[in-house]
């Protein structure tokens, strides 16, 4: 007489939730923006530079941006957001900054411009520029 087989029993696998994937590019205008002075230039547009009149004007943008979003940034006709090509600048961009970022100059007050770049909603301070020194108008 033959054994009889036993059937080969599948383990019951609990069934678990997906990991939902991570959003890549996700938008950030409707974020309010860092400000970083991470990359800060250390040869040109320095903060130890202004004067007194070039660092209220710099706090009094700081503080406007502040509660402001990135559409709201880009949208101000007060602020003006501009995308400067690189060959434009008069001065070289840190080490620390690749030349494949987009520079930014925003307007702060009538003469004084803040360059930089935007990653995610972080603005990275290059240049506090209060003269145009940095781009020829």
């Amino acid at each position: 007489m033959a054994k009889k087989r036993k059937g080969i029993v599948k383990p019951q696998i609990e069934e678990t939730k997906r990991i939902p994937r991570p959003v890549v590019n996700q938008s950030t205008i409707h974020e309010y923006p860092t400000i970083s002075f991470q990359h800060l230039c250390d040869k040109n547009g320095q903060l130890h530079e202004l004067t007194k009149r070039d660092l209220k004007h710099l706090s009094n943008f700081l503080r406007r941006v502040s509660v402001m979003t990135w559409s709201q940034i880009r949208l101000s006709d007060g602020i003006k957001t501009k995308k400067i090509p690189i060959t434009s600048l008069r001065y070289t961009l840190p080490n620390s900054v690749s030349e494949e970022e987009e520079i930014l100059e925003m307007r702060v007050s009538q003469e004084h411009r803040l360059w930089g770049f935007q990653n995610q909603s972080t603005f990275y301070v290059i240049w506090f520029d209060p003269n145009h020194s940095v781009c020829p108008v």
